[in-house]
């Protein structure tokens, strides 16, 4: 009877290793399922910033762009203002050096 209780006992060790082992591959398996949604979720807020980021440069480009546009358009204003005064100036020299 002890190789019969010997067998018994290695089928009910043998179950519950069985058992144990199922449960094992089912943690695995919920855990690669949290880790793969996590690596997704990772990867989506990353593209996410990246599209914000390169928005938000854009907009900063377009905004510096306007500035440098506006500073120059002033400049050219105050140059062409300067220009014509200076133009007149000397049209008005060469006319009084023209009547004497």
């Amino acid at each position: 009877t002890t190789a019969l209780e010997e067998l018994h006992e290695f089928q009910q060790r043998k179950e519950e290793l069985e058992r144990e082992n199922a449960e094992t591959k089912a943690t695995l398996q919920d855990e690669q399922r949290e880790h793969t949604r996590l690596v997704s979720e990772l990867e989506r807020k990353h593209v996410q910033e990246k599209d914000r980021l390169k928005k938000e440069m854009l907009i900063k480009l377009r905004d510096t762009k306007a500035t440098l546009h506006k500073m120059t358009a002033n400049q050219l204003d105050t140059t062409t203002k300067r220009t014509i005064a200076e133009n007149e100036q000397i049209s008005s020299e060469l006319a009084w050096q023209a009547r004497e």
